[in-house]
């Protein structure tokens, strides 16, 4: 089928441009194929030529120039108007595709088209018409600026294309077009058969000329709507950015611009349309006409504003996502700072949610979270915004907060929703929440609220949970350091940074020194000497407590290898380490000792470990298998910190450990009378009913010392016999009670001297 009609004064272009007022399709026969420019059909190819070869006087007639394409861009017919313009002989183009070789094509702003952006090939693809479309052409005989529009031809009764025309019109005829004159029917190349619809309207915006498909697509007949208005049509809550995009364009410098809106039908019912606009100028530049090309987008629209509310909403609880609530809180947050009003931020976590999840499957934890939602939504703070932030998260976002106190008392009264039960299919849950609530800062933004509510969620989950807290400053300082501390900790391994300091344990009844506990310190560049209580959490929980771990135990055994084989009496000497919680429950200590021995060919005597009571009863099941894997490696085992935890019978008969050390808290009330003697008998007691070796820490005063002596305890460290030391000065240490008296002849390895009974004298060796 034909694309348009040729309308033209004294009569229609018949055949290929189309015959009678509107234009009679022309049947292309078989259809047309030409040597592989259409198919391999030659039967077309010569229905083609006949047809051409009957119409070429007509086509060299006209005013206009015309080019019929291949649908592979080559050129079949040309008249010689279209020749003219393009600066070329008919036996240069034929067969051949635009634009040809020696020239340039260009657009409107200078830049050189290719075949692709041609409206003929633009026209193929978009199965339409395409222009008017301003192109300059520059050939040996001049430069011409030229006004292109392209249709397909398609075969009657079918989509399928066969071949595209053409038009070309000088500029300074197409700029002086005018409704009922012969040049306007170069519109009419597509615009009566196209699918998208189409008008041209008077600079008022009165329509003069409209296509059946506009027709149809606003539900009116071309005789209601000619003379109309077309913002008419639109709907009452789109006409102010449509007449904006017409007052700019009128206005100039641009000719052309798109809006989205949409139209109102007769039956009432609305749709939504990708409207182009065009200005068509007179030769003086001024505007004359705006040609319209509404595309139908409410499909599209419909499927956009599905993805949008997916965005928007959380797929669960159809709560706000946490997208959603970034830009929303952008919004309350400008709005807050027109109005001078107050934001509060409530940051909500259920408490022990993964017990849910474990115990009745992820389906009843979603339920769950559905209630949790519906209950944030009926029960919450009026007109707060509530999101749910990720997993079992939720942020309710209050305006025009008053002060402090109105946020604490929102936040309170979102933790007393958990106050009753959830009911999850047959299962009665008691569920808790925690809330951490921030109120905006002068200078602070959304991300920026959203911590600082973070925080204080962190610290009422510290606290116990089931509870509100409010922010303070302080507590972002708090933040603040330990981030930094991490950062920094990061770095302190590979600067060097981090260091062993040696205090030595020794036998309480003659002083000989038998081993060293190996304790970190962080030498940091701008706070000086950090013992590991200011680092050690901050290592355990950013994960860096496993490396650093490693690093310890590698030092430790380098150090005491070294010792046993250079140090006066050092030969049996031994090193202690401590286990944090999460080297023993998320790392492996026996690969980290194996692998420290191993390189340095030290026997696994020369390592002992330390594990507070707390570690081991967090999952003590998985503590004694890994401690068996210790002590089967050889290594030594102690309990530290004992008499603060459990100290039951019952455990520590399961647990495979060698020693036990009492903690300074016991030491320290030996120097008087107190009941701490009376715990320190009983320790004592269960130690020699267990078989395990006793170790003091903290003491530093004679009389503790001889206390617990006289009580059964062996061995003890403390500032009394030597604070904690670099290594350096631990081998100073060493060396100086070694040069205090001359080595014994029965014993020259070990720097001691044999007593009158055959034993070493106690006050000097090590």
């Amino acid at each position: 089928m034909l694309l348009s009609p040729t309308d033209r004064a004294g009569g229609t272009v018949p055949g290929l441009l189309a015959a009678g007022d509107r234009g009679e399709p022309v049947e292309p026969g078989d259809g047309i194929d030409a040597g592989g420019i259409f198919g391999a059909d030659p039967r077309q190819s010569i229905a083609l030529d006949q047809l051409l070869a009957h119409e070429r006087a007509l086509l060299d007639a006209l005013v206009e120039g015309v080019v019929v394409q291949s649908i592979g861009g080559r050129v079949l017919e040309i008249n010689d108007r279209a020749l003219e313009l393009i600066g070329c002989e008919l036996d240069d183009v034929l067969g051949r595709p635009l634009p040809l070789p020696g020239t340039r094509w260009r657009d409107r702003r200078g830049r050189l088209l290719s075949p692709s952006e041609l409206p003929a090939r633009r026209a193929l693809i978009e199965g339409g018409a395409v222009g008017p479309m301003q192109v300059q052409v520059r050939h040996l005989d001049g430069v011409a600026t030229l006004e292109m529009t392209s249709r397909p031809l398609v075969h009657q009764g079918s989509l399928e294309a066969y071949a595209v025309v053409t038009t070309l019109t000088p500029l300074e005829q197409a700029a002086e077009i005018a409704p009922g004159e012969d040049t306007l029917a170069r519109f009419r190349l597509g615009f009566d058969h196209g699918s998208t619809g189409m008008a041209l309207t008077e600079v008022s915006g009165a329509l003069a000329l409209v296509n059946p498909a506009l027709s149809t697509l606003l539900g009116r007949s071309e005789e209601e709507l000619l003379g109309c208005c077309l913002e008419e049509f639109v709907h009452p809550d789109d006409r102010a950015e449509g007449g904006l995009l017409v007052r700019d364009l009128l206005a100039g410098p641009a000719d052309s611009g798109r809006v989205e809106h949409r139209y109102v039908r007769a039956d009432g019912s609305s749709w939504w349309a990708a409207a182009d606009a065009c200005v068509v100028r007179g030769a003086d530049g001024a505007p004359r006409w705006v040609f319209w090309q509404l595309q139908d987008v409410t499909e599209r629209k419909r499927e956009q504003a599905a993805l949008d509310y997916h965005i928007a909403h959380d797929p669960l609880t159809g709560l706000a996502s946490r997208q959603a609530l970034e830009r929303q809180l952008q919004a309350v947050f400008d709005r807050a700072r027109a109005s001078h009003g107050r934001i509060a931020v409530c940051f909500l976590d259920l408490d022990r949610f993964a017990l849910v999840n474990e115990g009745l499957g992820h389906l009843a934890g979603d339920r769950l979270l559905v209630d949790v939602a519906e209950r944030l939504i009926s029960g919450g703070p009026q007109g707060a915004v509530a999101a749910r932030f990720g997993g079992d998260e939720f942020v309710v976002v209050i305006e025009d907060v008053a002060d402090a106190e109105q946020a604490t008392e929102a936040a309170e009264q979102l933790v007393g929703l958990f106050a009753e039960a959830f009911f999850v299919g047959s299962e009665e849950l008691v569920v808790t929440a925690s809330c951490g609530v921030a109120l905006a800062s002068p200078n602070g933004g959304p991300e920026r609220l959203l911590g600082d509510a973070g925080v204080a969620l962190a610290l009422a989950k510290r606290r116990g949970g089931g509870r509100a807290e409010v922010f303070d400053p302080s507590l972002g300082r708090v933040v603040a350091d330990r981030f930094g501390i991490e950062r920094a900790l990061r770095f302190a391994l590979q600067r060097e940074q981090l260091h062993l300091h040696f205090q030595p344990v020794v036998e309480l009844v003659g002083g000989r020194a038998v081993g060293v506990e190996g304790l970190l310190r962080w030498e940091h560049p701008s706070q000086g000497l950090l013992e590991p209580s200011e680092f050690i959490p901050t290592a355990e929980a950013s994960g860096l407590i496993h490396e650093i771990g490693a690093f310890v135990v590698e030092q430790a055994v380098a150090a005491v290898t070294r010792w046993r084989r250079q140090l006066p009496g050092c030969s049996q000497l031994w090193v202690a380490v401590n286990l944090s919680t999460r080297q023993l429950s998320g790392g492996d200590p026996v690969a980290t000792c194996a692998a420290a021995l191993a390189r340095t060919g030290t026997g696994p005597e020369a390592l002992r470990l330390e594990i507070t009571e707390s570690i081991v009863m967090e999952d003590i099941d998985a503590s004694i298998v890994l401690l068996r894997r210790l002590r089967d490696l050889g290594i030594s085992l102690a309990i530290d910190d004992f008499g603060t935890g459990y100290s039951s019978l019952s455990y520590l008969s399961r647990l495979p450990v060698s020693s036990l050390k009492i903690d300074r808290s016991f030491v320290t009330g030996l120097a008087e009378q107190s009941s701490d003697t009376a715990i320190l008998r009983a320790i004592v007691g269960l130690a020699r009913t267990m078989g395990l070796e006793l170790c003091a820490e903290g003491i530093e005063l004679a009389v503790q010392r001889a206390k617990l002596a006289e009580l059964g305890c062996s061995l003890g460290q403390g500032y009394l016999f030597a604070p904690p030391m670099p290594a350096e000065d631990f081998e100073t240490w060493v060396l100086g009670r070694a040069r205090s008296a001359p080595p014994s002849p029965a014993d020259p390895g070990a720097g001691g001297r044999l007593d009158a009974g055959g034993g070493r004298s106690p006050h000097w060796e090590l």
